[in-house]
Parts: C-alpha cells; sequence; structure tokens
C-alpha cells in the first residue's frame, strides 16, 4: 500500500534498530523512532498525527495503567486505535475453550 505513510514507535532502542534493518531488508516504507507510550511528553512523539493506532502484544506487557496509555495514543490519531493484545485472562470466553466441545 504505497499511498500509506507509516511510523513505528519502539519502547526500546534496540527494538527500534531491529525494525529498521527489518524494514529496509523487507523493503518496507516504514520509519520508526523510540517512545515511551505510557510516560513520554509531547514532544516525543515525532510523527504527525496518523488515523489510526496500533499495537501487537504491547499493552498487555503493562502492568497498570493502560488507560493512560491508549488515552495518550487517542491523543494522537483522527480515527481510533486497533490492539492484538492476546491476554486471555481478560476474556471470559477464550479460542481455546471454543474449539472444545
Amino acid at each position: 500500500m504505497p499511498q500509506l505513510d507509516v511510523y513505528g514507535y519502539e519502547l526500546c532502542p534496540p527494538g527500534v534498530e531491529i525494525s529498521r534493518l527489518a524494514a529496509e531488508k523487507f523493503d518496507i516504507p516504514v520509519s520508526y523512532e523510540q517512545l515511551d507510550y505510557l510516560r513520554a511528553p509531547q514532544d516525543r512523539y515525532v510523527f504527525p498525527k496518523t488515523d489510526v493506532a496500533f499495537t501487537m502484544f504491547s499493552i498487555e506487557q503493562l502492568p497498570r495503567d493502560c488507560g493512560v496509555a491508549v488515552g495518550n495514543m487517542l491523543d494522537y490519531v483522527r480515527l481510533g486505535t486497533f490492539h492484538i493484545e492476546p491476554v486471555p485472562e481478560n476474556y471470559p470466553i477464550s479460542l481455546v475453550r471454543l474449539s472444545v466441545v
């Protein structure tokens, strides 16, 4: 989807470097920077406001203040957020339970 501008924030500098190398290796036009989206001041959000924020296996690692983290993301998007956070204890029915008869 060449019409999309894609940005990524990573918590740790090594994560930024690995992400940049992967984007280069697979020729995917994504820009990455370091950011702690739970505690970072506004000036650390270096990318422009986007339509959507996406997380994967990120919020699940926060011991608390998930609402603060999502609220911070919502300040920098126009449409909303999308999260893939497989934390089975947060859901009353898991896919495993659905498949057992």
